[in-house]
């Protein structure tokens, strides 16, 4: 329905041919189903190896991410070895600093309790 905003000016466009164009879609999918309908009933029981073969890429897929989580966790086991080697090091260089910072704020204080 077409409406201006003009006052008693309202009309509605209809025609055969336009409720035709989506009748003919709609009957196209419908024979489209039909026909993919009757292909899945006709193949439901074909046993052929190459159209078969979804158990073998599923077992394929299933071994490369298992390599690749075992890839992984051997990287995580290195890098947490890598994390605990640096955490040593740095250790001793923090604590020498804590005991100078240490000494030097006793310093401070004797040294202001002598003024």
């Amino acid at each position: 329905m077409i409406c201006f905003h003009y006052p008693r000016l309202c009309f509605q466009l209809s025609s055969v041919i336009g409720s035709l164009g989506p009748s003919v879609v709609f009957g196209y999918k419908g024979i489209l189903l039909i026909f993919g309908i009757f292909l899945a009933y006709e193949t439901q029981n074909v046993r052929l190896k190459q159209v078969n073969n979804s158990r073998f890429v599923g077992m394929s897929i299933y071994n490369v991410e298992k390599e690749r989580h075992q890839r992984n966790l051997n990287e995580n086991t290195q890098l947490q070895k890598q994390v605990a080697e640096m955490k040593d090091r740095v250790r001793e260089p923090n604590h020498k600093l804590r005991e100078e910072e240490n000494l030097h704020t006793c310093n401070l204080i004797t040294t202001s309790k002598e003024d």
